[in-house]
């Protein structure tokens, strides 16, 4: 009886031990403590897009036993769903548990997440190099700071992470590479559209004044800076409509948003970090030139801009306006029903511009890993999982949302697609410490060039030089 008992206490220790081994825990403690069938593992990718469920498939299977997966964000919508059932929260939701169950995990916010304070915690935790969170979604600037204090890891280490794969935007990798170092990965996971500006335009205005069909010119690859200015003469040239003065664009944000708004539309960028350990500026050049004479004409000299702020919202819902630029975020504020109307992207620098590109209000999010973490292979290939299944899934959940719930006709859900299939990301944007101290290498340049009769040779000489005493203060690996 004894050599029974202990024979069974034997095998139970083995297959605890084989329990234990056939998982990749995380050094903390679990929601289950224990691997999952694998038969239970095996997600439901049916909500997800073609290429998301291609993608996924492609990623490596792990067992994590349970644990928890702990995201530190300011930004929780990104992360949970919100209130409410609409299809974006539904595919948030979705994706969430699409990724737990293929993983073996809980997806968690880390403490203090949606609070102000979130990044001075991820900052503390990870220069102590404590246990705090698996992944970090946080705004820009803040995500520079934490490499001047080298407190993240360097992406191209972390195991699991392609930095090619689709699902990462090329252009955010590009601006937070210095280098031969990668900091930070933007995708669908961490791209809100909402932060977007686009043109809101008012198709009857279009009409009375004669002009060719936008949606043709854009789907042509014509709209740029000159049609613009063209659009808005022709319109501004009517005088009056229906009794009422008319004007070809406005916006409730002021010029130095529009400059900026303006200046991402012409896919230029003001930062070079890819080929050395130090960013160069580079926008002393023909094109940045062209560009500053352009939006110059457009936002300074041009009678068509509608110039009272904070009434340019209610003036265009009343039909007064050809053009009006604002982030998606505004569209209830901004549309009516009284007139048909529709949304295009800002207009390229020229028509040999290859794409149309968006700018986005900068408090938008970029995922990293603080030092610290406890599993970095669990970190890699989540974060993967997360950018993954989010790839044209929840991005187009939120273009069929538009479309049912405020879009007039398909055609804007096209012009739509194009406004925020390119988002902007400039490597100046991830220099953010730069704008609020020394006012080097971003918009404030061009914002004083078309502002006030400041010489452009002059500025750039005096900014290069605070950009390169602004680079002798941060550390950068």
């Amino acid at each position: 009886m004894k050599k029974l008992i202990s024979l069974l206490l034997a095998v139970a220790v083995f297959f605890s031990l084989f329990a234990f081994v056939s998982c990749e825990q995380a050094p903390r403690e679990v929601t289950t403590g224990e691997p999952e069938t694998q038969e239970s593992l095996k997600p439901d990718l049916s909500a997800l897009s073609e290429d998301a469920q291609t993608q996924l498939d492609s990623l490596p299977e792990k067992d994590f036993c349970g644990a928890d997966f702990r995201i530190a964000t300011d930004d929780v919508s990104l992360i949970m769903p919100s209130g409410g059932s609409n299809l974006i929260n539904q595919k948030i939701y979705l994706r969430n548990q699409i990724v737990e169950k293929k993983y073996n995990i809980k997806i968690k916010l880390a403490e203090d997440s949606g609070l102000p304070t979130i990044y001075d915690r991820v900052r503390a935790e990870a220069l102590a190099g404590t246990d705090f969170c698996d992944l970090a979604l946080l705004k820009v600037d803040k995500v520079q700071l934490l490499v001047s204090d080298d407190a993240l890891y360097n992406l191209h280490s972390v195991p699991f992470l392609d930095l090619s794969a689709p699902y990462f935007f090329a252009d955010a990798v590009n601006a937070t590479t210095i280098g031969s170092n990668t900091y930070a990965l933007g995708g669908d996971f961490t791209f809100d559209p909402s932060n977007i500006f686009v043109l809101y335009f008012n198709q009857y205005l279009l009409e009375k004044a004669g002009l060719p069909d936008l949606y043709q010119l854009i789907e042509d690859k014509q709209w740029d800076f000159e049609n613009f200015l063209i659009y808005c003469e022709e319109v501004y040239a009517l005088d009056r409509v229906d009794g009422w003065k008319v004007y070809g664009f406005g916006s409730p944000y002021n010029q130095e948003t529009l400059s900026s708004v303006f200046w991402a539309a012409s896919g230029l960028r003001f930062l070079d970090n890819t080929y050395s350990q130090r960013p160069k500026l580079i926008y002393n050049q023909e094109t940045t030139r062209s560009f500053l004479d352009q939006a110059d004409n457009i936002l300074y000299h041009s009678p068509t801009y509608f110039s009272n702020v904070s009434g340019t919202a209610e003036t265009f819902s009343k039909g007064r306006i050809l053009f009006c630029i604002a982030p998606l975020s505004d569209i209830e504020s901004i549309t009516t029903n009284d007139f048909s109307w529709g949304i295009a992207p800002m207009p390229k620098l020229d028509i040999n511009q290859e794409n149309y590109y968006s700018y986005m209000q900068p408090k938008y999010q970029l995922a990293c890993i603080p030092k610290g973490v406890p599993n970095l292979s669990m970190s890699g290939v989540v974060t993967s999982a997360l950018f993954a299944s989010s790839y044209n899934t929840v991005v187009d959940s939120f273009l069929t949302l538009y479309l049912n719930s405020y879009l007039t006709d398909e055609n804007s859900g096209y012009t739509l697609k194009e406004a925020i299939s390119v988002p902007y990301y400039d490597p100046a944007y991830f220099f953010g410490e730069i704008e609020t101290t020394y006012s080097a290498a971003t918009y404030t340049l061009v914002y004083r060039v078309l502002s006030t009769d400041a010489k452009f040779d002059d500025l750039y000489k005096s900014y290069s030089r605070l950009f390169e005493t602004y680079l002798d203060n941060i550390h950068l690996n």
